[in-house]
C-alpha cells in the first residue's frame, strides 16, 4: 500500500510539472531561489545590515510619536509632503548624491509597498502620513501601491497581492515587495524594509496582540518578499475568500520548496495598529482549513499564473498609486482541474526554478 501511495504521488507531481512547465525555460543565474536543506521551513533573526566599514546601516530607534486617532485628509497630506520629493503615484528615491539605503545595495533598496484595500478611508491617510517618512529615513527607492477590490465578492487579500505584484512589476520592475496591511504602522526605524536573501516577516510585535506572536509560524500583518521569492512560490493562493488562511498557505509553500524565512532582531518588528474607525473586518472564511489541506497539490497552478482580474482604473495620486480591480470568482475545484491560463514564462521573460513538491 505504501509503495502504491508513493508511486501515485510521484505520478501526480510529474503530471503537474508537465502542465506547469509548458515550454523550455532558459537558465538565468541571478534568479535562484533560497533553498534550505530539508523540507521544514526554518526561521531565524535577520542580522543587522552593515556598511563596508562594519558600522550599522540602520539609524534611529523607536518612533515615539504615533497619532492613530487624528485622520488628515489626502489633500492636507499632499500639501504637507509637497517639498519632500515624492512624485505622482507615491514614488520616491534618494536625491542625487545621497547615500542609498540597504548598505548601498541598489538592488535591495528598490521596494514596492503593496496594500490590499477595501473601504478603509480613515486608515489610508494615517498610514501614508507615517510610512512615507519611515521609508525616506531608510533612503529606499520605493513606490506605494493601494490595490483595491472594487467588486462585491468576499475580500481576497492574497489575490490582491498577486495583482499588486504584477502591476508594480509592469510599472517599475521592483526587486523587493512588502505586503502591508493598511492598519499596521512600523514603530521602530531599525526595522529595515531592505530586502534580504530570504523572505522576512516584519510585524513580529504588534500592539493588538500584546506585542507577541500569535503563534510561532504566524506570518500576518507585514511580510517582505524578494522578486525571486515571489516567482519561486508562484505568488500567493487565489483560493481564500474572506478572512484567514492565506498566510498559512504561504508558509506551506515555503515548506514545500524548502525556503527559510527570517524576522527582525531585538524586537525591532514593533507595530502600532490603527483603530477600526468604524471599519468591520471581512467575515471569516469558514472553508479555510479545508482549502489549506490541498495547499501543496494546488500551488503549481494556483497563484501568479492563474490570477484573473479586470483592471477598472489606475490612478496616480500624489502620495500613492491606486489600482482598482474586479476579481474573478473561482472555486478550489476549478483551479485544481484547469491548467494555468498563463505560464510564469509568459508573465516575465526570466527564469523560474523547478519545483520540488513533496
Amino acid at each position: 500500500v505504501g509503495s502504491f501511495c508513493m508511486g501515485y504521488t510521484l505520478v501526480s507531481i510529474f503530471i503537474q510539472l508537465i502542465l506547469y512547465h509548458q515550454q523550455e525555460i532558459p537558465s538565468i543565474a541571478e534568479y535562484k531561489p533560497v533553498i534550505a536543506a530539508g523540507i521544514d521551513t526554518a526561521v531565524r533573526l535577520e542580522p543587522i545590515e552593515t556598511t563596508e566599514n562594519g558600522k550599522s546601516d540602520q539609524t534611529g530607534g523607536p518612533i515615539r510619536e504615533i497619532d492613530v486617532d487624528n485622520v488628515p485628509t489626502l489633500e492636507e497630506l499632499a500639501a504637507e509632503f509637497a517639498l519632500t520629493g515624492i512624485t505622482n503615484g507615491g514614488l520616491w528615491h534618494p536625491s542625487e548624491g545621497a547615500r542609498i539605503g540597504c548598505a548601498g545595495n541598489i538592488r535591495k533598496s528598490r521596494v514596492a509597498i503593496l496594500i490590499p484595500y477595501r473601504n478603509r478611508p480613515d486608515h489610508l491617510p494615517v498610514f501614508l502620513k507615517y510610512i512615507h517618512p519611515f521609508l525616506q529615513r531608510q533612503n529606499l527607492d520605493y513606490g506605494i501601491y493601494v490595490v483595491e477590490q472594487a467588486d462585491d465578492l468576499p475580500f481576497n487579500r492574497a489575490e490582491l497581492f498577486n495583482v499588486g505584484f504584477l502591476e508594480a512589476q509592469r510599472d517599475k520592475g521592483y526587486t523587493c515587495h512588502v505586503f502591508h496591511d493598511v492598519d499596521h504602522l512600523p514603530s521602530d526605524d531599525r526595522n529595515s524594509y531592505c530586502c534580504g536573501d530570504e523572505p522576512r516577516h516584519l510585524s513580529t510585535n504588534v500592539d493588538r496582540w500584546d506585542y507577541k506572536l500569535l503563534y510561532d509560524q504566524f506570518l500576518g500583518g507585514v511580510t517582505q518578499f524578494g522578486e525571486s521569492h515571489v516567482y519561486s512560490m508562484n505568488g500567493m493562493s487565489n483560493a481564500y475568500w474572506g478572512w484567514g488562511g492565506e498566510d498559512d498557505d504561504v508558509l506551506c509553500r515555503w515548506r514545500t520548496i524548502g525556503m527559510k524565512f527570517s524576522r527582525p532582531p531585538n524586537n525591532y518588528g514593533r507595530y502600532r495598529t490603527i483603530g477600526s474607525h468604524g471599519h468591520h473586518s471581512a467575515p471569516k472564511n469558514k472553508d479555510r482549513f479545508e482549502v489549506l489541506k490541498a495547499a501543496r497539490s494546488r500551488m503549481l497552478f494556483d497563484g501568479l499564473n492563474s490570477v484573473r482580474y479586470q483592471s477598472i482604473e489606475k490612478i496616480r495620486h500624489p502620495l500613492f498609486t491606486r489600482i482598482r480591480v474586479h476579481l474573478s470568482s473561482q472555486n478550489v475545484t476549478t483551479m485544481m482541474l484547469e491548467p494555468p491560463k498563463r505560464t510564469l514564462r509568459e508573465i516575465r521573460d526570466k527564469t523560474i526554478p523547478h519545483w520540488s513538491c513533496q
